[in-house]
């Protein structure tokens, strides 16, 4: 394995030598695989009515995984290894996913990609549901349709290894169509593919507020500020003010501050530079959030 590690070294010095320099967390993401343990078998007809086709577990992953990059990247808060870099060392150094698992690989795979953190993970259920109903007094029909997808990411530090994130998200979504044209116990590949960006857009933001947290960067009045660009919106975020620091009576590691609940916001619009929200809910007696207190996704 070491030998390995040596000769794929000049395959990235660039791609080092570029991450080291740069100002935001560098992160590599790796191809999504399917899960084992549920289903992820779905019909998805290209919209003429007449042809439809079961979704290969490739173009489920890659959805899924291309989606996180982007959402990654246009979040602003980090930098992303190109997705063919990260393919060629897997491919160059035998590597599976499996291998992740091992700290000693990551750490090594993460020194070779300029990443200070890896996402991995997999799609582990698309549960659709097709119904073609009668509708009263011979109104025609109407095509009741719901996908669920659930998929799990890891968000590995690369300089120790070890897991600092896990998150295992499930979204749904249903809709109904009046006399459609395609009668077929199918799903639409528009809707197909929403579900799949929602859960990734999910999964993305809530790994992204690990590596860099959403700062609030001023509150006034009813409106805050907030120091993270593009955010979506409708969602709502838990502000919390960071307190003392936490430290380790042992060893004096300081293991992190705590925290105190202020308020709930909800975002209203995504700037190029910041995104505004509007507080729905104080949790605290004092109605003051103070700049440089976290923002994060609520369950």
């Amino acid at each position: 394995m070491i030998g390995r590690w040596h000769g794929l070294a000049a395959l990235v010095a660039l791609l080092a030598s570029a991450a080291a320099h740069a100002e935001r967390p560098t992160v590599a993401v790796f191809d999504f695989e399917i899960g084992t343990t549920q289903s992820t078998e779905v019909t998805v007809t290209d919209g003429s009515g007449t042809s439809s086709s079961e979704v290969e577990q490739s173009a489920q992953t890659s959805l899924l995984t291309n989606k996180i990059i982007t959402e990654l990247t246009q979040s602003g808060a980090v930098s992303v290894v190109e997705r063919k870099k990260v393919g060629q060392i897997m491919e160059e150094a035998q590597l599976t996913q499996q291998d992740l698992a091992e700290a000693s690989t990551a750490a090594e795979l993460g020194k070779l990609l300029g990443a200070e953190y890896m996402i991995f993970g997999s799609v582990d259920a698309l549960r659709p549901s097709v119904s073609i109903e009668d509708l009263a007094y011979d109104a025609g029909e109407q095509k009741v349709m719901s996908l669920t997808a659930s998929a799990t990411a890891r968000l590995v530090e690369t300089e120790t290894g070890e897991i600092v994130a896990a998150e295992d998200l499930q979204v749904s979504r249903s809709s109904e169509q009046l006399n459609p044209a395609d009668t077929s116990r199918s799903i639409p590949a528009g809707f197909y593919r929403s579900v799949l960006n929602d859960l990734a857009g999910k999964l993305s933001s809530r790994l992204v507020t690990v590596i860099s947290p959403i700062q609030v960067a001023k509150q006034e009045g009813d409106t805050v500020y907030l120091a993270r660009s593009r955010l979506d919106t409708g969602e709502r975020l838990e502000i919390v003010e960071l307190g003392e620091e936490i430290v380790d009576p042992d060893s004096g590691e300081v293991l992190g501050k705590t925290e105190h609940p202020v308020a709930v916001v909800e975002v209203t619009e995504g700037l190029a530079n910041m995104s505004k929200a509007q507080i729905v809910e104080w949790q605290a007696e004092e109605q003051r959030i103070p700049a440089g207190s976290i923002a994060r996704p609520t369950d």
